[in-house]
């Protein structure tokens, strides 16, 4: 059942997950779901998932699109920006509004961004970096946590270097999270309240995205690395492949996931 509240839309997690956000799974471990019996769905807890926008406009310059975006190749579709909002060029601080989740969701054990960092991971012509300096690369990107006002939840926020790249990150997200609503915005923004210190890092400690394969139990992370990998190839998927896993995650071959390259996941998979 979908309402909604002060720019979120929320949905009530039923026997589906809305993988519009991380859900609870009732392990301790911190790492993920349970490995799910290959005849059910992975089971959600008793939280709700939020799909986060911001309400205030981003910006009313034209949309950015990439002469030649990254990842791709001559003649290649790249992932799709429209219904996503605009960003101006000369954007000084441009940034999306990934996602948003109730402050007691975000502070519980079994939370984590597992669907922002696999989607990071599939797509590593995106820099992620803790902080974006003078000399970033123009695809660097650098997560913060905020405290989401209209909701007093938290928000996920990727601040990029260029308004293309946050663009084309919203919209490969977008890709393999079809639930989500990702928003652009540029600069300070009413919704987006302070930065909220030594929370959940999209990072690892490490500081590098390239190692955070999807635990053997986190059912999650390893349906939407299937989905990311694939999307990273084509820039598109023809259905909802990542809540099509967590349905039936036994109709899936999650083992593929774990390998190190998309390449091999795909090759594991058949694609």
């Amino acid at each position: 059942m979908m309402r909604d509240l002060s720019g979120l839309r929320i949905a009530t997690l039923g026997s589906v997950l809305l993988l519009g956000a991380c859900q609870r799974i009732g392990n301790k471990d911190g790492a993920g779901s349970q490995a799910p019996a290959t005849s059910g769905s992975v089971p959600a807890g008793p939280a709700i998932a939020v799909a986060a926008t911001s309400t205030a406009p981003a910006t009313t310059a034209s949309s950015v699109v990439p002469a030649a975006a990254p990842g791709t190749t001559a003649g290649q579709r790249d992932y799709a920006l429209e219904g996503l909002g605009e960003l101006a060029p000369d954007c000084v601080e441009p940034a999306v509004v990934l996602m948003a989740v109730p402050k007691d969701f975000y502070s519980s054990d079994t939370f984590d961004w597992r669907h922002v960092r696999q989607v990071a991971l599939a797509n590593p012509e995106f820099e992620i970096v803790r902080a974006l300096a003078l000399n970033s690369k123009p695809t660097s990107i650098a997560f913060t946590e905020n405290e989401h006002k209209p909701t007093k939840g938290v928000a996920l926020v990727a601040h990029c270097k260029t308004s293309a790249t946050c663009l084309r990150f919203a919209a490969a997200y977008r890709t393999v999270v079809a639930s989500a609503a990702p928003t652009p915005i540029c600069g300070p923004n009413p919704n987006i309240g302070p930065r909220i210190a030594g929370g959940k890092s999209v990072l690892p400690a490490t500081g590098s995205i390239s190692g955070v394969l999807p635990e053997k139990k986190d059912a999650q992370s390893q349906c939407v690395r299937l989905a990311a990998c694939k999307a990273a190839k084509a820039h598109v998927l023809a259905s909802d492949e990542t809540q099509e896993c967590m349905k039936k995650p036994g109709n899936f071959k999650r083992h593929c996931s774990l390998k190190q390259t998309c390449d091999e996941v795909l090759a594991c998979v058949g694609e």
